[in-house]
């Protein structure tokens, strides 16, 4: 029996450590359990669009796909399609189509002019009340390019944007107001503007942005060399009206008699931009002995479409020629107005000063008031709100997690300390 109960006092004593490891074991749990309480209920409270990306990726709440922002690099650009059947024209000249063209005698242009730091690519809208148009750009990196959009004469309230294939956000944006005054002035309110200095050079001396008026005074002057004197008529025309027809009455004519030389000229007239003309030399018989007519760009300056021919065996010379007035005028808006630049300061050190109170208490009198003869009254201290000390106060603000603790403290150690390492066993001896 002695050798029986050692042997139970072994063996329980065996036992005594496993319950002393439940007990340290169950508080360390309880303890990280306390420390990761504030993240878990962080995480559990926060949206996923109050995540930071670090966060998304790493699988809170699941994975999400990266927000594309104005600060997100673009990848292959594909120039974006115009829009509404619009053209466009870069560093070549505007271009509209040929309808609005032929019937426009003065025009509004918006231009911009900027550099870009990357390749970008996108599309320039103008639009305002009762017009609009979409012109598609595509540029280098560090190329300096031109985009606009022409329409005909027209005033009032516009905004221009410039949008980038991979940036969400306008990178250029300009809104105004353009007026006309009287014949041949104008007025013009620049009301706002930004532009992405990420994306832009935007030196601030340079024209960002401009807005070109103008018309086109013209006539249309033909002359011919024959090689022996003949009978003919010269016709000439030009559609001034821009109807895409030459009338009679916007047509002259000149008789040859026995001459071999001959010129004509039509009136000076402000022309549509695009126009009509004929010159036409017609035997007495009927045969044309000479012809050039097409479609003339005032503002290139050059012949869109042209058909001309003259007999070798009766024509010298044939020449049409333009004696062109541009009457034409250019609103400029600089980089500076659109987005100013930084403006960088110093903190600089300020003259001294000395501010201060003076409490002075006379003992010289008796009986006298404390403050009499000094500079300064007497102010009373606040000494804020007075503080007691509770021993309990730690005790009670921290009720929860003390009994967190304990809780797992014990949980752990009746776990740890009921399931002993070897079982207890009885022998008798």
């Amino acid at each position: 029996m002695r050798n029986a109960a050692a042997t139970f006092d072994r063996q329980k004593t065996m036992t005594r450590p496993s319950g002393l490891r439940g007990f340290i074991v169950g508080l360390i749990m309880a303890v990280m359990l306390v420390i990761s309480m504030p993240n878990i209920s962080t995480a559990l409270a926060q949206s996923p669009d109050d995540m930071t990306p670090s966060m998304k990726n790493s699988g809170v709440l699941g994975a999400t796909n990266p927000v594309t922002g104005a600060a997100t690099s673009p990848g292959i650009l594909v120039p974006p399609t115009p829009a509404n059947g619009s053209s466009s024209g870069i560093d070549g000249g505007p271009e509209m189509p040929e309808e609005e063209v032929s019937k426009t005698k003065s025009y509004t242009r918006f231009e911009v002019h900027q550099q870009a730091r990357k390749p970008l690519a996108g599309n320039l809208l103008v639009k305002g009340d009762g017009f609009e148009q979409t012109v598609p750009y595509s540029v280098s990196a560090n190329e300096q390019f031109t985009v606009s959009a022409m329409f005909p004469d027209l005033t009032g309230r516009y905004e221009l944007n410039m949008t980038a294939v991979g940036w969400d956000q306008n990178i250029l944006s300009v809104e105004g107001d353009l007026q006309k005054v009287s014949e041949g002035k104008y007025s013009h309110q620049f009301i706002t503007g930004d532009a992405d200095p990420a994306l832009l050079v935007l030196a601030p001396d340079d024209v960002g942005m401009a807005i070109a008026l103008g018309s086109v005074k013209a006539s249309l002057v033909s002359c011919i060399q024959l090689f022996s004197p003949s009978n003919a008529v010269l016709h000439l025309g030009v559609d001034i009206d821009g109807d895409g027809v030459i009338k009679p009455s916007e047509s002259i004519s000149q008789a040859i008699q026995d001459s071999s030389d001959a010129c004509v000229s039509t009136p000076e007239s402000n022309i549509p931009l695009t126009s009509l003309y004929e010159a036409q030399v017609v035997s007495e018989q009927g045969t044309v002995l000479a012809q050039n007519k097409g479609l003339y760009d005032f503002l290139n300056k050059s012949s869109i479409e042209s058909q001309k021919h003259a007999r070798s065996e009766h024509v010298r010379e044939f020449k049409v020629q333009w004696a062109r007035i541009p009457v034409a005028t250019s609103i400029e808006v600089l980089n500076s107005s659109i987005r100013p630049p930084v403006v960088q300061v110093s903190v600089k050190a300020q003259a001294e000063e000395v501010t201060g109170d003076i409490i002075l208490n006379d003992s010289g009198g008796s009986g006298g008031n404390p403050n009499q003869g000094g500079d300064l009254p007497k102010s009373p201290v606040d000494s804020g709100p007075v503080e007691t000390n509770n021993p309990f106060g730690f005790l009670v603000d921290n009720l929860l997690w003390i009994s967190l603790i304990l809780g797992v403290s014990a949980v752990g150690f009746v776990f740890f300390h009921g399931v002993p390492t070897r079982p207890v066993s009885y022998q008798e001896q």
